[in-house]
């Protein structure tokens, strides 16, 4: 099968999105398929040895998805599959228009889309109902849509009026473990300033909104006046827009509580360093506002580091997330219940090692070959 699969970023930028492309590319692509990447003209790109990647428009308003769809139609894909993110395609309504054009431009290729913002892109103020109207576009435009969970699959439906039953596959980690050394774990964290009888904790994943950092700043500040030896580092960058300022707001509450010594943001890394900084952790802590969830590609990924993790509960959380048996779960807004799991965890050998394995258990859950398979199924499956 051939397949243009379309994103609006690629690793090498600060963003999410472009991670899970490359990773669900490649996967696809170690299963048979010929597949190329067609994104953004960007230097900061890194193509690597994944899959052959065109960087088609510096931007995405309607002269760059016009030549997106000419460079389509060179490759002449059975499936188009669109990796749909608002802030990844410029906030831009030009991308919405792409499954229509596709009926048109190429009525031989199936056309999918995974929506990882199921909301059209932003405008103006008090534009919701002209967001909706454009999403309702993507999406009924779309032979078959993706979403991560159930709860979104749900909510698209309810945005766009479109009687179409999304197909849920999660997301899987953006960042994959390789061998470790133990030698070089000890001099890795000298190297960046933990000690070692300090327990480090991480908080991976681009800076977003969305994420409790208020109840995790004053949670681990609690946690921190019983335990005097605990370290925290938010690794990631602020992506763009909202991203940016959120992390400006951490920064300056790291700042106003006194935290600037023991919590550190180290902004964006590239992959192979994020690796190292994963690997020589000793416990994650995630903190989604509105909750744990299968579109949370950094919580696969420090499961799949085989972490101990604190995340946040919520209304979409997997059955398969148990506190206690694979993560210690608190609920968004509670500073002292993340202090207590924080000094809980620190307090516990056994316990971190019990919560080690059972996250290294769920993280076949979310394998990118798993991912694949379900993924390509769907292409496979005709209107």
């Amino acid at each position: 099968m051939r397949i243009a699969m379309v994103s609006g970023s690629y690793p090498g930028m600060d963003c999410g999105v472009g991670d899970y492309t490359r990773n669900l590319a490649s996967a696809i692509r170690a299963r048979g398929h010929e597949i190329a990447v067609l994104t953004r003209r960007d230097h900061r790109i890194l193509a690597g040895d994944g899959p052959p990647v065109l960087g088609v428009a510096a931007q995405w308003g309607p002269l760059g998805v016009l030549t997106l769809l000419s460079r389509l139609r060179s490759f002449g894909p059975d499936v188009v599959h669109l990796q749909y993110g608002t802030i990844a395609f410029d906030e831009k309504a030009s991308i919405c228009l792409l499954p229509a054009a596709c009926r048109t431009a190429l009525p031989q290729a199936r056309m999918v889309t995974t929506v990882h913002t199921p909301k059209g892109p932003y405008w103006f103020p008090r534009a919701g109902r002209w967001r909706d109207r454009l999403f309702g576009l993507l999406a009924g435009g779309s032979d078959t849509v993706i979403t991560t969970t159930n709860g979104q699959a749900g909510q698209i439906a309810r945005l766009t009026g479109v009687d179409k039953h999304a197909a849920v596959v999660p997301v899987g980690p953006g960042i994959l473990p390789r061998r470790r050394n133990g030698g070089r774990r000890a001099e890795f964290r000298r190297r960046i300033g933990v000690g070692p009888h300090d327990m480090m904790f991480v908080t991976f994943g681009v800076i977003h909104p969305d994420h409790d950092y208020r109840s995790l700043l004053e949670g681990f500040k609690q946690a921190l006046t019983a335990r005097g030896n605990v370290k925290l580092l938010l690794i990631g960058g602020g992506g763009r827009g909202a991203g940016t300022q959120t992390r400006d707001w951490v920064a300056r509450q790291l700042r106003g509580m006194g935290l600037e010594r023991t919590v550190r943001l180290t902004g964006y890394l590239p992959e192979e360093t994020a690796r190292e900084y994963l690997a020589v952790a000793d416990a994650a802590i995630q903190v989604y506002g509105g909750g744990v969830s299968d579109a949370r590609s950094s919580f696969a990924t420090v499961a799949a580091f085989g972490l101990p993790v604190i995340t946040t509960s919520g209304t979409d959380q997997p059955d398969a997330v148990r506190s206690g048996g694979n993560a210690l779960l608190v609920p968004p807004g509670d500073p002292a219940a993340m202090a207590a799991a924080i000094a809980a965890l620190a307090g516990s050998a056994a316990l971190r090692a019990s919560l080690g394995r059972g996250a290294a258990a769920l993280s076949a859950r979310y394998s990118w070959d798993a991912i694949a398979a379900a993924t390509e199924r769907i292409y496979g499956d005709r209107p």
